[in-house]
């Protein structure tokens, strides 16, 4: 396994590493949020961070041309319609949306080069420390998710209209597991590795280890 040639590879690796390619998550036929009243036509998906091209929306069922759907920001999932939905019908979306930006991914791999060879730099991790240093990418980026979920699951939107499930209020807490989990694994490989070769296992700086508390449901 050859070193990394430069950070676009190595992200496109640590991408596929925590299976957040383009095609990864699908979501079908999902109801958005917005008021349904036949004035209204601003729409936002509940995920974020959608693929483009893959929106479709439908209004009780009927699929809507794409020239009447016109995204405002593939970020935060936002929308408008041509015409407002009347009031009683049901609006759903279909589409791909990824956990990570580019941006994510390439400050958790500067990150896991700093766990690894003490700098930000993939493309000096030895070829036996790849698999390590993804583990840690993954941390990184698992760790962040963690908490950017708590806070937007704060929001005051999601309080107010999305509906609380045990998966919308104990996702960040899955996340960190997530990113404990990765964690360990790296530790364990860096260290294996050391020791195949029987170097001292000293570990290098540690620039990234957040923590955020349990959050337990509302009552």
């Amino acid at each position: 396994m050859a070193n990394w040639p430069d950070m676009t590879t190595a992200v496109a690796d640590l991408r596929r590493f925590v299976n957040d390619s383009p095609q990864d998550r699908p979501i079908k036929r999902k109801q958005v949020v917005g008021r349904i009243d036949g004035v209204n036509v601003d729409f936002m998906t509940w995920d974020d961070r959608l693929i483009d091209g893959t929106l479709v929306i439908t209004v009780d069922d009927a699929k809507l041309p794409p020239a009447q759907v016109l995204i405002d920001d593939l970020i935060l999932g936002t929308f408008h319609l041509d015409t407002a939905p009347a009031q009683q019908t049901t609006v759903r979306a279909s589409y791909f949306f990824q956990f990570f930006l580019d941006v994510d991914l390439v400050e958790s791999m500067q990150m896991a080069s700093q766990e690894i060879s003490e700098g930000d730099d993939p493309t000096l991790i030895q070829s036996g420390l790849k698999l390590a240093a993804l583990n840690f990418g993954a941390y990184v980026a698992y760790s962040k998710q963690a908490m950017r979920w708590a806070q937007r699951k704060s929001a005051q939107f999601l309080l107010e209209e999305e509906p609380l499930s045990d998966d919308n209020m104990n996702r960040s807490n899955l996340f960190q597991k997530l990113a404990d989990s990765y964690k360990k694994n790296a530790i364990d490989l860096r260290q294996g590795f050391y020791q195949r070769h029987g170097r001292r296992d000293a570990p290098a700086f540690t620039v990234y280890k957040p923590r955020i508390p349990n959050i337990a449901p509302r009552r």
